[in-house]
């Protein structure tokens, strides 16, 4: 866990509590992930830097300081070779990780205003964001080209989750709703030639035009009422 103090903590959950302190940000700790193996552990904060910890020890391993204002997002991919960060300059940095340290994969400016969330797809091929300028957004991961721009909503989405299967992507927003939607949104079709028993209808959430039985099961866009828009898979 990250904190206002400045302080990071490991704390076990099976067997006797023990509790570990991380100690070296200057400003307060908005991030955190822990790598798959659960070896290391990745915190970001208001001191624009990203730091890397040993999860046994404590001890700090190395910095990451190419950012240029707060940090508020990190994530590990998925086969933990690589860390994604982002926060109030716009933009999406991608590191390769070494066992002394890591080196800037690349960056690119991702969103209108800050970045708020970045996870990983399961298969470690691309990167969803969401940011203050509202939208959700999947980045190609070797690259971070732009793949796809989700629809946008006047509500904030201060946290998103990929579920384990890597088809939908959960985003809770400012005014206590979760909506669910497709990570990978039929893209649209048309016939060239004519058939009288095509059926087809508007999906409002993605605006494709899809058969009418798909429909049934793309069109709908859950919103699950909350009081606090954190959400996980």
């Amino acid at each position: 866990t990250g904190s206002y103090d400045h302080l990071a903590s490991i704390s076990t959950i099976e067997g006797k509590p023990q509790t570990q302190i991380l100690k070296d940000h200057t400003d307060a700790i908005y991030g955190v992930a822990v790598s798959p193996d659960g070896t290391r552990i990745a915190t970001v904060a208001g001191d624009r830097t990203l730091k890397v910890w040993d999860a046994s020890t404590g001890k700090r391993l190395f910095t990451l300081s190419e950012s240029t204002a707060e940090l508020y997002t990190v994530a590990f991919r998925p086969d933990g070779k690589q860390l994604c960060a982002g926060g109030a300059d716009k933009t999406l940095r991608t590191w390769n990780l070494t066992p002394n340290g890591a080196t800037l994969a690349k960056s690119a400016f991702a969103h209108q205003g800050a970045i708020l969330q970045a996870r990983y797809t399961p298969d470690g091929k691309s990167i969803v964001t969401c940011g203050a300028d509202n939208a959700v957004k999947r980045w190609e991961m070797a690259s971070l080209a732009e793949e796809h721009v989700y629809k946008s909503s006047n509500e904030v989405p201060h946290s998103l989750a990929i579920d384990p299967k890597g088809t939908q992507i959960a985003v809770g927003r400012h005014d206590g709703t979760c909506t669910l939607c497709s990570l990978n949104p039929v893209p649209m079709r048309i016939s060239q030639e004519p058939n009288k028993d095509a059926k087809v209808a508007w999906v409002k959430r993605n605006r494709y035009c899809l058969p009418q039985q798909q429909q049934q099961t793309d069109r709908k866009s859950t919103r699950l009422n909350s009081s606090h828009a954190n959400i996980s898979y």
